[in-house]
């Protein structure tokens, strides 16, 4: 299994080994799945990347404007038109093809929430005396991401909710981060937490 995992990674294919429990629902309300976190997260990113490449190739054409008109800008004016661009279209392909990402949109504007604090953690610990550069290294070699997530309503009726998600620290090709992951999935549980508050 590592050798394929190996082979695959080093192929940019997104091959991912998960057991049984990440295929249970998150929430009797929805069912979503760790596994629809995993694809929807990599769908995403292919999408992005393959916008990226359009852009890369044809910036103007990509941005929506004439090729005139782009050469005619500033190199400051440009590089604030693709920092816009490349933030708005990671929103976008999130939106597009991440089932968590279009509940947690749905749920927030439904319960006017917002997360407003997250926590890594890892397993095995990692030593906060050590560089920079040793920390990258152990967060790579982690064996598990652990994220606390906080969630608060403008609503007072509704109780701030923390939810606390354990994940294994994949790493895929077109996944991005496990911590971000991790961090969608309690971000979502805390919102249904909070509507069941709602509810009752």
């Amino acid at each position: 299994m590592e050798l394929k995992l190996k082979v695959a990674h080093g192929s940019y294919i997104p091959y991912i080994v998960v057991g049984s429990k990440q295929f249970n629902d998150l929430d009797r309300e929805v069912k979503l799945t760790t596994v629809d976190a995993l694809i929807g997260k990599i769908l995403a990113h292919q999408e992005f990347d393959r916008r990226k490449r359009n852009l890369e190739q044809n910036p103007a054409q990509e941005l929506g404007m004439l090729e005139e008109d782009y050469c005619d800008l500033s190199d400051l004016e440009q590089h604030e038109l693709l920092q816009g661009w490349v933030f708005g279209t990671e929103i976008e392909t999130e939106l597009e093809h991440n089932p968590l990402q279009q509940k947690i949109a749905l749920l927030k504007a439904e319960l006017s929430a917002q997360k407003y604090n997250s926590k890594w953690d890892y397993l095995p610990p990692i030593d906060e005396n050590i560089s920079q550069q040793e920390r990258i290294e152990k967060i790579r070699q982690s064996l598990w991401v652990i994220v606390t997530t906080h969630i608060k309503s403008s609503d007072p009726s509704l109780k701030e909710e923390p939810i606390t998600i354990c994940l294994p620290n994949f790493q895929v090709p077109h996944l991005g981060m496990s911590e971000i992951i991790a961090e969608e999935i309690a971000e979502l549980v805390a919102l249904l937490k909070m509507k069941a508050q709602k509810n009752c």
